[in-house]
């Protein structure tokens, strides 16, 4: 009889074990590829975008100048205490709004929501369904998180502006996992879509998408 209670004391124990072996079970190889690969063309995407932006906006600074010194003293434009540094003030500050209403859509658009759903085998027809509901809430997102840490990016040499970005990339390849991730309703879809994995699943993944983002800017250092 002493086994016997020893052995129904231990059900308990053997119950609250089970949970930690399924979860081993729940790490796909396949999702995990898949944000790794997100991560690798994300990553060359913006190497490209901080090597090719920057003359752009150097002459968009040149021509903000020029038009202020047409009505008088340039320096006029900012308090005199940071007047000397005027210059790269408003060139960050458009490689800003360059980034958030430029590049931000487009990688968007052509990368961040197509391409995570193509992976789970949506057919393409219902690819701009997927655009018009999740862009703005990515938007929005992208503006709290990155004009902050935009203002450090941009205010940095171009070699390491890949390698700075990717720290604020963990957390934002969570909360950009977490809006691609959602599903979208059925009525501005057509036919369902595969069911994709909980958007938790998704933004345990998004370490993949970092490390790929992250290889591809020590490759081009």
């Amino acid at each position: 009889e002493e086994i016997k209670e020893q052995s129904s004391t231990n059900e308990p124990y053997n119950n609250e074990v089970a949970p930690e072996a399924s979860s081993l079970d729940q790490f796909d190889p396949t999702r995990n590829f898949h944000y790794f690969l997100k991560g690798i063309g994300g990553g060359m995407m913006w190497a490209y975008w901080f090597n090719t932006a920057e003359p752009f906006s150097n002459e968009l600074t040149d021509l903000i100048l020029q038009a202020a010194s047409l009505g008088g003293d340039s320096s006029a434009m900012l308090p005199e205490t940071i007047a000397p540094y005027q210059e790269k003030i408003i060139n960050t500050l458009v490689s800003i709004l360059m980034e958030q209403f430029i590049m931000s859509p487009s990688v968007f658009i052509f990368w961040d929501i197509p391409l995570p759903a193509l992976l789970r085998g949506a057919p393409a027809r219902q690819i701009p369904s997927q655009i018009q509901n999740k862009l703005f809430p990515l938007m929005v997102a992208n503006a709290k998180l990155w004009t902050f840490a935009n203002m450090i990016t941009y205010s940095i040499p171009i070699d390491y502006r890949v390698v700075f970005s990717s720290l604020f990339d963990i957390v934002w390849q969570s909360i950009n996992a977490s809006i691609t991730s959602k599903e979208v309703p059925a009525e501005s879809m057509g036919p369902p879509l595969p069911s994709p994995s909980l958007a938790s699943k998704e933004s345990s993944s998004a370490s993949q998408t970092v490390a790929g983002s992250f290889a591809t800017s020590m490759q081009n250092e």
